[in-house]
């Protein structure tokens, strides 16, 4: 929750415009915060973390401009509990107002 709120709370602070040259700058800063969050998890590995933006720009009925940020990472219990799997991806959603 905290990797994708930061994601998010980076999103809405670094104005980008869709398609233009600073978006790639914008979705690694994105992804930069993301992962910082998540440096101090035990056997943590930037490899499995996955960012997405299913539409980075979101405008409102009323004209207020959001972020959406998902993240994804896997999660696994240390015993096996019937009927759930060992392992899952965990996914995060998270939906901010632009503020610049």
């Amino acid at each position: 929750t905290n990797a994708a709120r930061e994601g998010a709370a980076y999103g809405s602070t670094h104005p980008f415009i869709p398609g233009g040259a600073n978006q790639a700058g914008w979705q690694q800063g994105v992804e930069d915060a993301v992962a910082g969050e998540l440096t101090s998890v035990l056997d943590y590995d930037p490899n499995k973390l996955t960012v997405s933006y299913s539409n980075p720009i979101i405008t409102s009925v009323n004209g207020d401009r959001r972020i959406q940020i998902t993240v994804g990472y896997p999660f696994e219990t240390i015993t096996t509990w019937l009927p759930t799997p060992q392992s899952r991806t965990l996914h995060r959603t998270v939906e901010m107002r632009l503020i610049r």
